[in-house]
C-alpha cells in the first residue's frame, strides 16, 4: 500500500480522536483519491459520516470497503447504519453476518446483544451477554448489561447476583446500586432500595435519575419532605428541569397542597406545551374548583388524542360524570 495513502489515513483517524471532522474527512478524500478503493480509508469515512448522521453515504462506503474485503468489523459498521435508520432487521443481518465471518468479533456480538435489548427481545440480548461474558470479555459493562435483561425478564435473582459483583469493582459500581436499587423498589424493600441509592449518589451526588428514585422512595415511604429535598437539590442545578418539576408537582399533588402544586405546573407551562403538565394542571384545577370549564376542555382534548394521557383523561372525566350524577 502507499505509504502517502496510509499516512493521510492516520492522519485523518488522529483528527476525528480530536473531534476535528472536517478536518479528518479532508485527509481521508484526499487518502481516498489517491487509492479509491482503500477499504480502511472507506470504513473511516464511514464512521464519520455516520456520526454525521449522512446515513447514506455511510452505507455507501461501507459497502465499497466490504466489496475489497469483507470483515467483521465493515459488516458490523453497516448494521450500525442500518439500526440508526431503525431498519431493524437489516441490521440484524448485517451483525449475523459480521458473526458468522469473525467468530472472535466483540464489536458484532455486542452490537447484535445492544439491538436486541433495544427492541426488547430480552431473552436473546441475554443469551448474548452471556455468551460474550463466558466467551469473550469480562467487562463490567456487559455484566451490567446482562443483569438489566434480566431485570426486564423479571428474573431478580440473577440481576442481583450480577448486580453485587459488579459493586465490587469502581467504573460501574454506581449504577449497579441504581439497578439493585430499582429491583427492591419494585419488591417494596424500600428501606434496603433507600441505602443503594444511597451509595449511587454518594458517588455521582448530580445524577438526576439517582435523585429522581431517591425522592420516589421517600415519598413511597411517606417523607413527602425527604422527597422534595431531592428535587430541589436538581432544580437548583437545572430549574427548566421540567420532568424533575413535574414529579415535585405530582408529590404535592399526593399531599393535597394544590396551590403549590399549580405554581410547578405554570413553570412549565409558560416556558413549553408539555403534556404532562397540562394534564394534571386540568387534574388541580378541578380539585380546587377553579377554571373547571377549561379544564374539562383540557382533558376532552386528551381522549380525542392518542398520548399516553388519552385513557387517563377519558376515566377521569368518567368518575366526573358518575360523581355528579350521584
Amino acid at each position: 500500500m502507499n505509504t502517502q495513502v496510509e499516512q493521510l489515513n492516520n492522519d485523518g483517524v488522529q483528527f476525528f480522536l480530536g473531534g476535528k471532522f472536517s478536518e479528518a474527512k479532508q485527509k481521508y478524500e484526499e487518502a481516498l483519491s489517491l487509492s479509491p478503493n482503500y477499504p480502511t480509508t472507506l470504513n473511516n469515512l464511514g464512521m464519520l459520516l455516520l456520526k454525521e448522521e449522512d446515513f447514506k453515504k455511510a452505507e455507501y462506503c461501507f459497502k465499497q470497503a466490504i466489496k475489497v474485503k469483507e470483515s467483521a468489523t465493515y459488516l458490523a459498521n453497516l448494521g450500525h447504519v442500518y439500526a440508526n435508520q431503525r431498519e431493524f432487521a437489516l441490521a440484524e443481518q448485517q451483525y449475523i453476518k459480521a458473526i458468522e465471518k469473525d467468530q472472535q468479533s466483540l464489536l458484532a456480538y455486542k452490537s447484535l446483544a445492544g439491538l436486541y435489548q433495544y427492541i426488547r427481545k430480552y431473552e436473546a440480548s441475554v443469551t448474548i451477554w452471556k455468551y460474550i461474558l463466558e466467551t469473550l470479555s469480562h467487562d463490567m459493562e456487559y455484566k451490567l448489561n446482562l443483569a438489566k435483561d434480566c431485570i426486564h425478564l423479571e428474573n431478580y435473582t440473577l440481576a442481583l447476583s450480577i448486580l453485587l459483583e459488579v459493586t465490587q469493582q469502581e467504573p460501574k459500581k454506581h449504577e449497579a446500586y441504581y439497578y439493585i436499587s430499582m429491583i427492591q423498589f419494585h419488591q417494596k424493600n424500600f428501606g434496603i432500595a433507600l441505602d443503594a441509592i444511597y451509595q449511587s449518589l454518594s458517588i455521582q451526588p448530580d445524577n438526576a435519575s439517582y435523585r429522581k428514585l431517591a425522592a420516589s422512595l421517600h415519598l413511597a415511604l411517606s417523607n413527602f419532605k425527604k422527597a422534595e429535598e431531592q428535587w430541589n437539590f436538581l432544580l437548583t442545578l437545572n430549574e427548566n428541569h421540567h420532568d424533575v418539576r413535574i414529579d415535585k408537582a405530582i408529590g404535592l399533588l399526593s399531599i393535597q397542597q394544590f396551590e403549590k402544586a399549580l405554581e410547578e405546573l405554570e413553570f412549565i407551562l409558560k416556558q413549553t406545551n408539555h403534556n404532562k403538565a397540562s394534564f394534571y394542571k386540568a387534574l388541580v384545577l378541578l380539585e380546587l374548583k377553579r377554571d373547571e370549564t377549561q379544564a374539562i376542555e383540557t382533558l376532552t382534548a386528551f381522549t380525542k388524542g392518542s398520548s399516553e394521557y388519552a385513557i387517563k383523561a377519558k376515566e377521569y372525566l368518567q368518575e366526573l360524570k358518575n360523581s355528579k350524577t350521584l
